[in-house]
């Protein structure tokens, strides 16, 4: 950001030699914490805010992360948490392919 570059471009790989890691993951859980029991909200933020450090892999752990911890608070069954949380990445990304088989 210092050079001009703004978010989403923040965190392309034409950008940011690091945006294979799962720094979005880490910032994220914050906002799963702060967002309970709104999942779909969160997964918008997450995916948003994921790109300013991260792309593509880093920002689908970003979306679980602070999913599975949103739908925490109103699912208790560990499963259905990793279920629903797994539903809020984009069908068409890498993980959400490699996940289903």
């Amino acid at each position: 950001m210092r050079h001009g570059i703004g978010p989403p471009d923040t965190g392309s790989p034409r950008y940011n030699k690091l945006w294979w890691t799962i720094g979005p993951e880490f910032s994220s859980d914050l906002c799963g914490a702060l967002s309970p029991a709104l999942p779909l909200q969160i997964a918008r933020l997450a995916r948003q805010y994921g790109h300013l450090n991260g792309y593509a892999e880093g920002v689908d752990g970003g979306i679980f992360v602070s999913g599975m911890i949103s739908i925490a608070f109103q699912q208790h069954d560990s499963h259905q948490v990793v279920r629903q949380a797994a539903n809020l990445i984009a069908r068409s990304s890498p993980t959400a392919r490699h996940s289903t088989q």
